[in-house]
C-alpha cells in the first residue's frame, strides 16, 4: 500500500479497528502516517484514549455504527433528550457535531435523507 501511495496510485492510506497499541507499531514501523483510522464510536463506546492518540498524531478519526446499528434509539435516556428538540436518530448525529467536529461519521443512506 505505501507503494501505491508513492506512485501516486492512492491518496492515502487508511487502517481500520486499530486500537492504541497498533497505531503505535505502525508509526513505529513505517515512515507513512495512517491517513485515517475507522473505529466503532458512539455515546455508548467513547474511546477518548484513542480518540485523544489519534487527534495527537493527526490522525483521522472516522466513526462507524454512530447510530449504535439503532440499538441505542431507544434507549430511554436517548428519547427523553430527543423528546426536547429532534428525534433519536439525530441525537447520536448531533452530540457528534457539538463536541467533536474532527470526527467523520459513516450514516446509513437511511438516515442521511433525514435532512441532518
Amino acid at each position: 500500500m505505501v507503494n501505491l501511495l508513492r506512485e501516486g496510485k492512492a491518496r492515502a492510506i487508511g487502517v481500520s479497528n486499530f486500537a492504541i497499541d497498533d497505531l503505535e507499531y505502525v508509526l513505529q514501523h513505517s515512515d507513512v502516517v495512517p491517513a485515517v483510522n475507522q473505529i466503532e464510536f458512539h455515546p455508548f463506546l467513547y474511546q477518548k484514549d484513542l480518540l485523544s492518540f489519534c487527534e495527537r498524531n493527526s490522525i483521522q478519526l472516522e466513526a462507524y455504527s454512530p447510530l449504535t446499528r439503532g440499538n441505542a434509539l431507544s434507549h430511554p435516556t436517548i428519547i427523553n433528550i430527543a423528546k426536547k428538540n429532534i428525534t433519536t436518530k439525530h441525537l447520536p448525529k448531533s452530540w457528534y457535531a457539538g463536541a467533536y467536529s474532527t470526527i467523520w461519521l459513516l450514516f446509513p443512506n437511511l438516515y442521511m435523507k433525514s435532512g441532518f
